[in-house]
């Protein structure tokens, strides 16, 4: 970080990177989540499809499908995200 003549700005800059941190953590945390779900998505299906192949079990096994897709999709959403965060970390600490 640079150093400033007024110390108001300094402390506003860790503050920032502070913030950053915080939200590259909260980024981690979604996508652990999301791969929790996806995992569990999978083991539905296996599960499902292995007991009966009914009607029922073809719409839940379809639901937890899209599920599978849309947390795939917000998982690689976040991914960006924390990967622009990251690079702008980067700039504040090696302007």
């Amino acid at each position: 970080m640079k150093k400033s003549a007024n110390s108001n700005q300094e402390v506003a800059g860790d503050e920032f990177s502070q913030h950053l941190v915080k939200q590259v953590g909260y980024c981690q945390l979604f996508m652990r989540f999301a791969t929790g779900v996806i995992m569990a998505a999978f083991v539905g299906i296996i599960v499902l499809t292995t007991v009966s192949t009914g009607d029922f079990v073809q719409v839940v096994a379809k639901i937890l499908y899209f599920v599978i897709v849309g947390s795939g999709l917000a998982s690689f959403a976040v991914w960006i995200y924390r990967t622009r965060l990251e690079k702008r970390m980067q700039l504040i600490a090696y302007p």
